[in-house]
Order: structure tokens, then sequence, then C-alpha cells
């Protein structure tokens, strides 16, 4: 998110003053949004839900009009690990793929949204917050992870030096194994290309 919160300032606003970023913990962000300690924030669903119920705040962005189908959740192991256990890291892509499949899909969204209500992480999260956090076009689960993501998120980080020096987009993208997502998309019926 803030790799999204960067690339929103340096394309698509005028600044009338400078933009002051500072790292909030998740748990701190709508207290903080609440007394005036920050004026915004690009969060995750569902803080951006429980801040517009609650009345703290209102949505007037959506990252998915900044960057459509941006990379957002992804599964990253070292090349040492994917190596030595190539069945759990061909288990743990299948199962991420096939959850995002499901998750996405029109006809399981409610169920989706039963699944993660039920959870311990967002157990205490009302279900109106989930509905409207959860919705189609707010939250969406595409599970490819395009190349050419990779290639922008690798450029647009080397503008901000947040790579080592001698760490290149070209590297990033050649670690990209998109080979179990494929799979999972074609066991779905769905275009793997």
């Amino acid at each position: 998110h803030y790799l999204l919160l960067q690339m929103f300032i340096k394309k698509n606003i005028a600044l009338k003053s400078p933009i002051d970023v500072k790292i909030v913990p998740l748990e701190d962000m709508i207290p903080s949004l609440t007394r005036g300690d920050i004026d915004a924030f690009i969060m995750p669903e569902p803080v951006n839900a429980v801040a517009a119920i609650k009345g703290n705040g209102r949505v007037i962005f959506m990252t998915s009009k900044l960057w459509a189908n941006h990379p957002c959740c992804m599964l990253s192991t070292t090349g040492a690990f994917a190596a030595s256990n190539p069945g759990s890291v061909r288990a743990m892509s299948l199962s991420l793929a096939e959850a995002c499949i499901f998750a996405d899909r029109p006809e399981n969204r409610a169920a989706f949204i039963d699944t993660i209500a039920a959870s311990p992480g967002y157990a205490k999260v009302p279900r109106p917050v989930l509905n409207m956090a959860l919705e189609a076009g707010r939250a969406d689960h595409f599970p490819f992870p395009y190349k050419s993501s990779a290639r922008v998120v690798g450029d647009f980080m080397k503008s901000l030096k947040m790579l080592p020096e001698e760490v290149t987009p070209a590297q990033i993208v050649a670690g990209i194994d998109s080979t179990y997502v494929r799979e999972a998309l074609k066991a779905a019926g769905m275009n793997a290309d």
C-alpha cells in the first residue's frame, strides 16, 4: 500500500503542501484518524469500511482506480525453500490461487464472506462492515502474478531507492514462478495466458 500511495502522489495530485507520510500500526489507524493525528490513510479492507461505517472517515479513492488488478497479496518464499520443498510450494500456491478464484466469483461472494466472518481474525468485525469491505469491485482477488506488474513494482521501488543497488527489476521478474497459479486457473476453466 505504501507503493500505491507513492504512485498516487507522484502521478495524480498537484500538492498544495508536502505530504507527511507516517507509519501507523494497523490497530491505531482509525483512532489516529479520529483524533486528527493523521488526515488520511491507505489500507486494505476492512479498515476502510470500519472507518466509514463508524463515521470516522469516508472512502474517497479505491486503489483499483489507480491500478486495476494491482498486486496485493502473494506467496513469497526463498529460492532455497522452493527448491527444497516443491510439494509444499505447489500446495500453498494452489490453495491460495483456488481461494482467490473462489472468492472472486459472484456466486461465491456470500460464502466467502461467511468464511471470513467465522475466522478468528475477523470474528469481532460486524457483518455489515465485512459485507461492505468485501463487495465485488472493492475487494477483488484475481490470483495471477503478471510479470508486467512485477516490472512496474520493481521499477518504482528502484526509483524510490527501496531496493539494494545490486537488485534489478529484471531479477524480480525472473523470480516469479506462475506455474501453479496457471495450473489452478486452467483447472477452474479460466484463461491462464
